[in-house]
């Protein structure tokens, strides 16, 4: 096979993240997400994507259930914890096998251990969204130069997040360029830092949840062949991040869908308005 610019939507939820996510969604009871893996696999094809994902919140079902398709990969979202500190993010791990899965699930409450054998099985990884508070966790000064003492790559766009953000993300981590700057965070904070580049290199992933909007953000590679160099490219940082629009419509389009869902599961809608709204959210 020739090589080729390969992209992949590297964020992605299916009805596998079946827990609630915001205080309203958690009031209800309604799930993140309700969307089918195989539908999902069939967008994400027809906007482009050579190779499929889903990143699933602490497990690995959904994308499972697709595993046997061509141009999949397994991938994992995991809440992951700072034993120093009163902090939570979420960290993607992408092409694992389930081995990896059911480790990783094991030492998730230290990110120092989590990070560390990331890298001892050369696992690919991104730090999702740096700036958003996972669980009510506070952003602070210290708690970013540690995430940069951790990681070499990081999701600068987020399909669900406004375009701004992007520009804030990327001017940040250019502060954390450079061996001087990391040596310094090290004796700052005496913790050995797991970067292998000068350089942060960025990511990027719809975080859809409801199946609308996947492929509208993805990351490219370069002289790919097959998966294994897709992997290989986001493990070296090889790079590049693209996206359709950003905007508040995206978000829209998430919580319709997701709501429009549990309504259709909880209660009784005359069939000739089901098949409008059913096309509605399928078709967009």
């Amino acid at each position: 096979m020739r090589n080729f610019l390969a992209k992949a939507d590297l964020h992605l939820h299916s009805k596998a993240s079946n827990l609630p996510g915001g205080w309203f969604s958690r009031l209800i009871g309604c799930p993140e997400s309700y969307a089918e893996p195989i539908e999902l696999y069939k967008r994400l094809k027809e906007r482009g994507m050579t190779f499929v994902t889903i990143t699933d919140h602490n497990t690995i079902q959904g994308v499972l259930e697709i595993a046997h398709l061509p141009d999949v990969f397994i991938s994992c979202e995991y809440t992951v914890e700072f034993p120093d500190e009163e902090a939570k993010v979420h960290v993607i791990a992408y092409g694992i096998e389930e081995k990896h899965h059911i480790d990783l699930m094991k030492i998730r409450q230290n990110i120092y251990e989590f990070v560390s054998y990331l890298k001892e099985n050369s696992i690919p990884h991104t730090l999702a969204h740096p700036l958003y508070s996972v669980q009510g966790t506070k952003i602070t000064r210290r708690l970013i130069d540690k995430m940069a003492l951790l990681f070499d790559s990081w999701e600068v766009i987020n399909g669900t997040r406004g375009t701004n953000i992007r520009s804030i993300e990327e001017n940040i981590a250019k502060l954390y360029s450079g061996w001087d700057r990391i040596r310094e965070l090290e004796e700052r904070y005496r913790i050995k830092s797991f970067r292998s580049r000068e350089n942060i290199s960025f990511t990027a992933g719809s975080d859809d949840h409801g199946g609308m909007d996947v492929g509208r953000t993805w990351t490219q590679v370069e002289g790919v062949r097959d998966v294994r160099d897709f992997l290989k490219g986001i493990l070296e940082g090889k790079t590049h991040v693209g996206t359709e629009k950003l905007g508040e419509e995206r978000l829209i389009n998430m919580i319709s869908r997701v709501g429009y869902e549990y309504v259709k599961r909880h209660y009784n809608i005359p069939a000739e308005i089901n098949s409008i709204l059913d096309h509605i959210f399928m078709y967009q």
